[in-house]
Parts: C-alpha cells; structure tokens; sequence
C-alpha cells in the first residue's frame, strides 16, 4: 500500500472524485447515513490517499490545531471493504500521527469516533471524553489522544 497526504489545492479532479465516491460507497451506502458530506471542509484539509495496484482504496482528512478544536483532529477515515481486515487502518492512522507530528509539532490530536470503533483507537492512544451522541442516526464519541 502506497500512502501520501496532500493539500486540496494539490488534489488531481480524479482523485478528488475518487476520495468523494469512496467515502460515499462507505457513509452513505454501506452504512445507511444520509448525511452532508460536501460540508466546505474539503478545501482547509490535508488528504491523506492510500493506494494499492494504483487506484486509491483508503482516505481520510487531517486539520490543523484551531481549524475544528485546539487540536489537531483528522475524520472520514474509509477503506474500501475488500481491503479492510489487512491492518490497513492502522497503517493509515500511524501515518496520520507521522503527518501531524511532522507539520504541527507536539499537539494533541481529538476525533469524532464511532462508538463501534472505540477500541479500536485506543489501540492508538485515544480515550474516549464525555458521553456518547448520535450523529445522522450514529452512536460517536469524542475521543483525544494526548500530545507525541
């Protein structure tokens, strides 16, 4: 698997089209959730892209501190079903915590977790702040990984 992370600005159309169609196959159809999307904040993040045999099967979006909260904080972390079960994500998430370390410095990092997943990001630092929510019909929670 191949991994980079860029600017919007330096986003080809394909990948961009790429990024939205995976993460619409996996938030909207797999997962039932009728939700915005395209909410405006594509623009202010960094994209990370992870390829294999040269067509992009993972994504996620990274902001700065002070973009969302006082930290750094990444969201619509997808994998294409069929490559899920690899350690794909955790590869992705190593990643992100390099990329963030690198651009920003000693900062913590928060995200907005699906409940079903909080063991999995605890694998990586995280733990879970405050109550559970729903968000479009999906149990989250707030989750901070202290500073590297």
């Amino acid at each position: 698997m191949e991994i980079k992370v860029l600017p919007y600005e330096d986003l080809s159309r394909d990948q961009l089209y790429d990024i939205l169609q995976l993460r619409a196959q996996i938030f909207v159809v797999e997962q039932d959730c009728v939700y915005q999307d395209l909410d405006g904040k594509d623009r202010d993040a960094f994209h990370l892209i992870a390829k294999e045999n040269h067509r992009i099967i993972g994504t996620a979006r990274i902001f700065k501190p002070g973009y969302n909260c006082d930290e750094a904080c990444f969201g619509r972390l997808s994998i294409e079903e069929s490559y899920r079960e690899r350690g794909y994500a955790h590869t992705m998430i190593n990643e992100i915590h390099s990329f963030i370390k690198k651009e920003f410095g000693s900062v913590g990092v928060r995200i907005e977790a699906q409940n079903h997943l909080r063991a999995f990001y605890s694998k990586h630092g995280y733990s879970a702040e405050g109550a559970t929510y729903n968000l479009d019909n999906i149990e989250h929670i707030q989750m901070i990984r202290p500073q590297f």
